[in-house]
Formats: structure tokens, sequence, C-alpha cells
């Protein structure tokens, strides 16, 4: 009988093991091919981590005021016979506050800001091995504004203060830039912090939203379209009080025109193949079509948003132009670009070049950085990838300025006009001598090292002239004459960078005069 039970409890026992197996295998999606690479699911796991922590951060601060709160109530309740140790532990209490209080300020506007960075930049979509898209997290506009007004109302720090203003100013995920509130935050900062670095930069930001506010009032003036401005800022501030860097894209005016014609471009059909066929049936397509206005994406997370990093992107195009002979015409350019698109196997990747392709296309308005179209610039470009001088690299070229188009978009949407504009050209960097892009920290480094080259090329020209000896004088700072000589290398170097940055227009003169100032003492 114990034999015939146990056969009894060993066949359940398999049943039961059989049927979850069963039902885990053709009844429930399976966790490892439906959801998001393990990389993509990490990154999004700690980031709704991350913000969760901070969140619970501020719901202890708050329960630890309650908990005072309610102490200094029994404290009210207790005999009058103890004030006197009361007047003690208030002051032993201000001596503690002293102490503890910046400390908790600097945290609590550091986890703000944080808070306002993780809801401003969100995750980005990923593709993956096969090019379709892995879906990220959309930044929340609400929300990062929130948590940045938090973070200025602890000390009013400037540096968050231009943060503000950048983001009126261009605007961010959901959210429609306003020149004028942007203009009156460069003016509080310029006024209430003079004579720093970030004011200086206020300024700066001050004066070009005076301008736009110009431009504006006369378009309307005259009724006509407004052209949308260029984005002049970088990329996301990814570090707590650092140099301020600009944010996002260009003003974005709603507009009512909403039919260009196109008739001198070549468009593909969806289904087209690559002969240029729709359909099989061999039907042209250079017709004009009904494209709708972009739906631009202002929190760009590529590096258009550091100023110098625009100025160096129009000083590329500029040696490009110089260098480059136009044997393509824009139509073959175009037609040529939909071709390489639609040889790539179908998935997201491709649908976002296509995408990419169709808003340079119907942008018919000139970038004010370079005066050229965005059609014009990706003329331009191509021509240059196909250059003799790219002959052994074109494939590789082609390949990354594919992948540059496809990452034009994000979240559904399609990235400012200065984004687009910058990722045409990093197409080109590395591979070509003509393009060089470069951040603020990038451009200072550079400055620094041409100085230090300068000093060194004056210090062996006095060696020649007037001897080893008098030359270790001029560098110990011993010599008698020490003064004139450090005022005339200053101004030598001063003269000199002002020539490769200021007159090229990469940089202005009071960003120029922020950065030397930092270091042409110690030089």
């Amino acid at each position: 009988m114990t034999r015939d039970y146990m056969k009894i409890a060993i066949y359940v026992l398999f049943c039961c093991i059989f049927c979850v197996w069963f039902k885990t295998m053709f009844f429930t999606n399976s966790i490892k091919v439906h959801t998001l690479p393990k990389i993509q699911k990490l990154k999004t796991h700690k980031y709704v981590n991350e913000i969760y922590k901070l969140h619970e951060a501020f719901s202890e601060v708050k329960v630890k005021v309650k908990d005072k709160d309610k102490d200094k109530d029994k404290d009210k309740d207790k005999d009058k016979d103890k004030d006197k140790d009361k007047d003690k532990d208030k002051d032993k209490d201000k001596d503690n506050l002293m102490i503890k209080e910046p400390i908790d300020i600097l945290e609590q506007e550091r986890n703000c800001y944080r808070l306002h960075e993780l809801y401003y930049n969100g995750i980005p979509d990923k593709y993956n091995i096969v090019g379709n898209k892995i879906k990220g997290i959309e930044p929340d506009s609400k929300k990062s504004l929130y948590w940045l007004r938090k973070s200025i109302s602890y000390r009013d720090n400037p540096q968050l203060l231009h943060v503000m203003g950048t983001i009126y100013q261009n605007g961010m995920y959901n959210f429609e830039p306003d020149i004028k509130e942007a203009s009156n935050i460069y003016k509080y900062i310029y006024n209430k912090f003079p004579y720093t670095e970030i004011a200086l930069n206020a300024y700066d930001d001050y004066q070009s939203t005076l301008n736009e506010i110009d431009k504006i009032n006369t378009y309307k003036w005259l009724n006509i379209q407004y052209t949308p401005k260029n984005n002049n800022h970088h990329d996301k501030i990814k570090k707590f009080l650092t140099t301020t860097n600009k944010i996002n894209s260009g003003i974005k005016i709603n507009s009512g025109i909403n039919k260009i014609n196109v008739d001198n471009f070549y468009r593909a059909n969806v289904n087209e193949n690559v002969n240029g066929n729709v359909n099989g049936n061999g039907n042209g397509v250079n017709v004009p079509l009904t494209l709708p206005i972009d739906d631009l994406r202002r929190n760009d997370m590529h590096n258009t948003h550091n100023s110098q990093v625009v100025s160096t992107v129009a000083n590329s195009i500029k040696k490009i132009k110089e260098d480059t002979d136009i044997f393509i015409p824009l139509s073959h350019t175009v037609q040529d670009i939909r071709r390489l698109i639609l040889e790539k196997p179908s998935s997201d990747r491709r649908n976002d070049a296509c995408k990419s392709l169709d808003s340079i296309e119907r942008n018919i308005l000139p970038l004010s950085s370079v005066n050229m179209k965005e059609s014009e610039v990706l003329n331009l470009i191509w021509n240059r990838i196909n250059a003799p001088s790219h002959n052994k690299q074109c494939d590789d070229i082609k390949e990354i300025f594919y992948n540059q188009l496809a990452d034009m978009q994000e979240h559904g949407k399609s990235v400012c006009p200065t984004g687009r504009l910058e990722r045409l050209v990093d197409s080109l960097n590395t591979f070509d001598d003509a393009v060089s892009i470069k951040p603020t920290y990038i451009i200072n480094e550079e400055m620094m090292n041409k100085a230090s080259n300068i000093r060194d090329k004056i210090y062996d020209k006095v060696q020649q002239e007037q001897g080893k000896i008098i030359a270790e004088k001029y560098q110990e700072g011993t010599a008698t004459d020490q003064e004139q000589f450090d005022n005339n290398l200053k101004k030598e170097i001063i003269d000199t960078l002002k020539l490769d940055y200021i007159d090229s227009g990469i940089v202005t003169e009071n960003k120029f005069k922020t950065l030397t100032d930092k270091w042409i003492d110690e030089i």
C-alpha cells in the first residue's frame, strides 16, 4: 500500500511540475524575450531607483521637521522653572545649527538639482543589434522645472539661475521657449552678481535675447513668418556646480504654413524599392507633397548644446565650403541618400533615418550660424563624403552618416535644426582635417597649450639674443625689468589668441576674457 501511495505522490508531483512548465512556455510572455535588453533594463531600473531614493530623502526631512515641531510643543508645556535650562539648550542648538544648516542646505540643493537633471534628461532611446528601437523614458518638463526652482529657492545660486534662463531661452521637451522671461533672468543675474564669470556669460545671453526680441517684433510688424533662432546650447548638464552649459534647441514659432512645394526633391515612398519604383509600377515621385510642420525635440543629448560647439561647427562648414567641389547636384544628393537608407534592412533605425531626411528637406529656412539651408548643408557634406580624398574611407563615413541621421530622432521627435546640422558635420569628424568640433573645455585647453608654446618661443628668442643667464632670470621672475617682460609676454599671447579665436568667431570677447583671465597670470 505504501508503495502505491508513493507512486501516486510522485505521479502527482510530476504532473504539477509539467503543468507549471507548460504554462510558462505557452501561456505567459517570456521575460527574457519580451522585455528590454539587460543594459537598457538596468539603466531604467537605476534611473527609477535614484528618483525614488531622492524623493524618499525629502520625505525623511519632512518627518524630522515634524518631530522637531512636536518636541517644541512638548517643551512649551513644561514648567516655567526650566527657562534657564531652555536658554542654555537654545544656545547649544544655535551653535549646532551654525554648523549643520549650511551642510543641509547644500545637500538639499544638490538633491533637488539632481532630480531636475533626471527629469530633464530622461533615458534616451536605443537601438538593438538589428536596428529596432528600445524605448527609453521621456523627460518631464513640469517636474524638471519644479525641482530646479526648488533648488534655486535654497540660496539663489547664480549658476542654477543661469540654467533656468537657458531653459526659458531655448525651451525643453514639451516646453515652449519664453524669450522675455529668459531675458529677465539673465538681467537679474548680471545685476545681482556683478564682476563674476557667470555675470559675463549672462550678459552675453542677455544681449542675444534682446536681439531675438527685436527680430520677433520686426517680423511681427512686417507680418512675416519668423525664422526660428539657432541653438546655442550643450551637453546636458552632467555635473553639479560646474561651468554652466547651455541646454537646447532654437526657438520654435508655431506656423500656419503646412504645405511646401518640393518639386526639386526626389522623395521615395515607404514601399519603394531601391531602383526607384513605387509598388513595382515604376511611377515617378517628383511631385509636390504635403509636409507636416516638424515636431521638434528640445532635450538634445548630443554635443550641440555648448555655445562653442555651434561656432566650431560653423567654422568647419566654412572650411569645407572653401575646399569642396560640388559635383553632385542637390536633387541627386537626396536621391542617393534615400537609396542608401532604403538599402538597409527594414528596422526602426531605417525609419528614423528617413524621418530625419524628411525633416531636413522640409526646413526651407536658413540657419543663421552658417547662412545656409539644411538641404544645402546636406548637399555640401554629401559631396565632401564622396570627394576623391575620402575614397578609401567613403563606405565607413557613409555608415556613420546613416547612423547620425537615425540619431536625429529621440522619443519620437526630431532634434532641433542645429542638432541636425551638428550631426551632419560630425559624420566627417576625425576623418576630415577641415572638421573640428570642440566644446568649451577643449578650446580652453587648446588656448593654454598655444600660450605655453608662445612663451617657450619667446624664452628661446631671449636666450639666442641675450644669453642663457638672462633667459633663466626671466623664467625665475628675478630680472630687473621682469614686470615689463611679463606684460609684453601676456600681450603677445593675447594678441595671437585673439586672431585665432575671437576674429574667427569661435568665442565672443567676453568668453575669451573669462577663459584667459583664469590662467594668463600663471602662464
